[in-house]
């Protein structure tokens, strides 16, 4: 039998609240940007899954280990796996 999910809960001194999107569901952030790790740990998604930042003015960007992404408070950019 599977070991069920670990929940994690994140909290952040701020007086707002930012979004990430990702492949079209929104995640609140309490920083104006969160790192691939932090994200990756956020979605729960593998580390093998390649993660892309899709932007409207330049071509999509391949996100590495150590990247930060902004989030905004609206609109957010929309990330895909």
């Amino acid at each position: 039998m599977p070991s069920p999910p670990i929940e994690t809960f994140f909290v952040f001194r701020s007086d707002r609240i930012f979004h990430i999107v990702i492949d079209e569901r929104w995640f609140p952030w309490g920083k104006p940007a969160i790192s691939v790790e932090s994200l990756r740990e956020l979605v729960q998604a593998l580390t093998e899954v390649e993660i892309w930042l899709e932007r409207k003015d330049a071509s999509d960007l391949k996100l590495e280990p150590g990247a930060t992404v902004p989030t905004r408070t609206y609109p957010s950019p929309v990330l895909s796996q």
